[in-house]
């Protein structure tokens, strides 16, 4: 079959031979954290966005089972976020659930300009909640087998714990398309393991 797209020829060509990587994959991009602080730091965000989130069931009278989670990161460092979702177990109402990563601009009071900031939002089991309290707890007593403390590149990649809000934690677009007091059209993905 004839086409009116011009071929490609290629006339000469060089051979380079196969060189490996000069060096390993780094370090992980992470602040430096005071352990003891930041454990301590981490469990009161955590317990005031469990007790938030909690508070809102009963206000406004939800059944979820659990709980919706935002962790931010530091500005201008990534977030460890993959260590944040857990689904190990063959029921799927036990599994903690990454539903959104996002990366916005967030300005400081210790930046000049403002630094590109991931955030990511999660589903927590109420069955999951301790769970989270013992990585903590972890961190600030234990080491790996390396010598770190346990669970050092997610938790020292958290700079903040909060209750999800109610769009803007799930929002995937830029925060200027979230509707305001107007009516408006949205396209809304929904995930479920009902069935």
């Amino acid at each position: 079959m004839a086409s009116k797209l011009p071929h490609l020829i290629v006339t000469s060509f060089e051979r380079n031979d196969f060189t490996g990587t000069s060096g390993g994959g780094g370090k992980a991009n992470r602040p430096k954290r005071d352990r003891q602080k930041h454990s301590i730091f981490l469990k009161q965000q955590l317990e005031q966005a469990w007790d938030a989130a909690k508070n809102d069931e009963v206000v406004y009278h939800t059944q979820r089972n659990g709980v919706y989670l935002e962790f931010r990161g530091e500005p201008g460092y990534q977030l460890v976020s993959k260590s944040l979702e857990n689904l190990s177990g063959k029921d799927p109402a036990k599994w903690t659930r990454l539903l959104n990563i996002r990366k916005e601009f967030v300005q400081t009071e210790d930046l000049a300009c403002p630094e590109e900031t991931v955030f990511a939002t999660i589903f927590v089991p109420n069955s999951k909640k301790e769970a989270l309290f013992t990585k903590i707890e972890q961190y600030s007593e234990e080491n790996s087998k390396s010598g770190e403390p346990r669970h050092t590149k997610l938790l020292e990649s958290i700079s903040n714990i909060r209750k999800a809000l109610e769009v803007e934690s799930f929002w995937q677009d830029t925060k200027n398309l979230i509707p305001a007091d107007d009516p408006e059209w949205c396209e809304v993905w929904l995930s479920s393991d009902q069935k």
